[in-house]
């Protein structure tokens, strides 16, 4: 006969066992792999046109971020191949994202090596990985889904905020400033052209049926590279930072573990915000075409991209709601469309490089002015209560203030820029741009 201490043994093992078997159960990507021969032609298709989506995405948020433009398409790849292999949606897109990109770029001016006013890149890709660790551990504890808790007020003060300082990130670029900060005036040849043709592109599909599957950002890209190439104009270019040869191209970076105490903070700040932009957009992707999404199979693939994504000198990844909506609208029913877009963008990095170098950066900003813009609208949007929201009482007020406060910190632009960005960004919200004006007249004196 068993004593308690063995029966309690077994029990715990039987316990222990019955959770591996369900945690295999739930991240397998067993389901996404037998999905694949089910729309084959379709989502083919629709992945070489996610991949043409993201490809300026992917460049912009690269230069964003600090790291450059290869680190984005690199995550591009990552969070395609990976994320389709077993993340939790199944036409869901991930890759670099507007969020994520910001938050590099504070970590980039936050790790400096020594006195050299470097960054320090070790540090920056020892987080993206250690990120991605916590990611994984989040997804087996299965808390993944607790993201359906969070105020929405708070969400929506967190995006507003990343959608504000990604258009004053590019003002300079715009503009074509040096390190003086004098204009160069022939940059916006290129930025201003490209910004009008982001904003009209719509209406032009609507009157020519030709232009209606070619993406807005594609068409701008386009014609900003012809514009400065045409007119040999001398400003800078993705080429001008970035040597597109194979040596250059793909570096391993192995973390610094020795430093994890001074790197587990912001991994946990990255991770957190990667859970947040990824399981928003999977809900984005569950009300567009009624299925449902694996949170926590979601947030484990977000966990393993970034792990490889920092092993390989890639942007942190997330699912990317603009990508997803393009791809469900192409066509796309299975994880296989995500796979083509990242497959397709290995392609572009080892085989057109010399296409990418000739890209003008002030064309990239102007494509990051309009998604901050987008950013910043979306972020109310994906709420099924907005009107509520304008609605709220003054303690969710508070919430979305003390958001965009927290972010805007990390700025250090002057408040006519930034209330000129909130009149652009949301014109007749009134309601909402006095709210943000506020925070950032505050933030200007450090009130």
């Amino acid at each position: 006969m068993k004593s308690n201490a063995d029966n309690k043994l077994d029990g715990f093992l039987g316990y222990t066992i019955r959770i591996i078997k369900n945690l295999s159960t739930e991240l397998s990507p067993l389901k996404n792999i037998k999905s694949l021969n089910k729309n084959i032609s379709g989502d083919i298709i629709s992945g070489i046109m996610v991949a043409i989506v993201a490809l300026p995405l992917a460049l912009a948020f690269g230069e964003m971020s600090g790291l450059g433009p290869v680190a984005g398409i690199w995550s591009a790849v990552v969070g395609g191949v990976i994320g389709g292999l077993l993340g939790g949606s199944m036409v869901g897109v991930s890759g670099p994202t507007a969020p994520m990109a910001s938050q590099i770029a504070i970590f980039m001016g936050a790790f400096i090596i020594g006195t050299t006013d470097q960054p320090d890149l070790g540090a920056v890709f020892s987080i993206i990985f250690l990120s991605g660790l916590i990611l994984v551990f989040i997804s087996m504890i299965k808390i993944s889904r607790l993201i359906h808790y969070i105020p929405y007020s708070a969400i929506a003060g967190f995006m507003c905020g990343i959608g504000v300082l990604i258009i004053l990130s590019q003002i300079n670029a715009f503009l074509g400033m040096d390190a003086d900060n004098n204009i160069n005036l022939l940059a916006l040849y290129v930025a201003a052209p490209s910004l009008i043709v982001l904003f009209l592109w719509e209406k032009l599909q609507l009157k020519f049926n030709i232009l209606a599957k070619i993406p807005s950002t594609l068409a701008a890209l386009i014609i900003g590279t012809g514009i400065a190439y045409i007119m040999n104009l001398d400003i800078i270019y993705i080429g001008d930072k970035v040597n597109f040869s194979n040596n250059e191209i793909f570096k391993l970076h192995i973390p610094d573990f020795t430093r994890i105490i001074e790197f587990i903070g912001p991994a946990i700040a990255l991770a957190g915000l990667a859970v947040i932009d990824s399981l928003l957009s999977c809900k984005v992707a569950d009300n567009m075409t009624g299925l449902r999404h694996s949170s926590d199979r979601e947030t484990f693939g977000q966990g393993v991209a970034n792990m490889t994504a920092g092993l390989i000198g890639g942007l942190s990844t997330a699912t990317a709601t603009t990508q997803t909506v393009g791809n469900i609208t192409f066509g796309a029913k299975t994880p296989l469309a995500t796979i083509v877009k990242g497959l397709t963008l290995l392609g572009v990095l080892f085989g057109l490089g010399n296409l990418v170098a000739i890209i003008p950066n002030a064309c990239l900003a102007a494509i990051l002015f309009k998604l901050g813009r987008f950013t910043t609208l979306l972020s109310f949007s994906k709420f099924d209560d907005f009107p509520k929201f304008t609605s709220q009482s003054f303690f969710c007020d508070i919430d979305f203030i003390v958001e965009i406060k927290a972010l805007l910190n990390t700025s250090k632009r002057s408040s006519f820029f930034c209330i000129l960005t909130n009149i652009y960004v949301y014109r007749g919200l009134w309601k909402i741009f006095t709210k943000t004006s506020l925070i950032i007249l505050c933030n200007n004196f450090s009130l």
